[in-house]
């Protein structure tokens, strides 16, 4: 016997395929792109959260906990500075923490794996123009010439499944102002599929109504 599939339930499966197709679309599981400046990152992540404030002035700190909970780990210690104070040439109107690798022209930040994209700023120490990497530890990398007195620029990527990246220039330099999107989190996906069981759930009454009036 040929199934009748009513109009409410036609509505629960094209909104089930829309989910399904839009979780598989997500940024955190596609391959990772780099953004070279903030505007075009963010249109990409939306929901994201941004920390511009890491702790107190010239402490040194070998991580740093974001807003949202995520932590960056960095292979050798960064100092925090202010930047009205003493990196007055950032750029933006911005008035928050930066974070001095102290001479070191090279830190790699770990503890990534719950992130799904990442931005920063970056300026060089020096009052001349310099090359800053960001490195993927898939070996693909975003290079840019950044001047150390025309103002930082941003770095950002998104996707891959990236667990560890480093910034690295010909001199010591500085990063901060971290926009952050986090891999969502177990509850969210049990919630997912808390929603899915009550498609099957509204589908199976939608059935047994159908065979319902179909003997009336």
């Amino acid at each position: 016997m040929r199934t009748t599939i009513s109009p409410s339930a036609r509505k629960i499966l094209a909104s089930a395929a829309l989910l399904a197709s839009t979780t598989v679309a997500t940024p955190a599981i596609a391959a990772a792109s780099f953004q070279a400046d903030v505007g075009t990152w963010i249109a990409l992540n939306p929901g994201y959260t941004e920390d511009q404030e890491y702790g107190a002035a010239f402490t040194v700190t070998p991580l740093v906990t974001l807003d949202d909970g995520t932590v960056l780990q960095f292979t050798g210690p960064v100092q925090i500075r202010t930047v009205p104070s003493s990196w007055s040439t950032w750029c933006c109107g911005y008035t928050g923490d930066v974070l001095y690798t102290q001479g070191a022209t090279s830190v790699t930040i770990d503890a990534l794996t719950g992130v799904a994209a990442l931005g920063f700023y970056a300026e060089p120490n020096q009052f001349a123009d310099y090359l800053i990497t960001l490195l993927l530890e898939d070996g693909s990398s975003l290079v840019q010439t950044v001047n150390g007195s025309g103002g930082a620029e941003f770095f950002g990527f998104t996707g891959g499944g990236v667990t560890s990246m480093t910034v690295s220039s010909s001199t010591d330099f500085a990063i901060g102002d971290f926009f952050v999107r986090a891999v969502p989190e177990p509850q969210t996906w049990a919630m997912m599929l808390l929603g899915f069981g009550g498609i099957g759930m509204a589908m199976r009454r939608s059935k047994r109504a159908t065979r319902l009036a179909q003997v009336a």
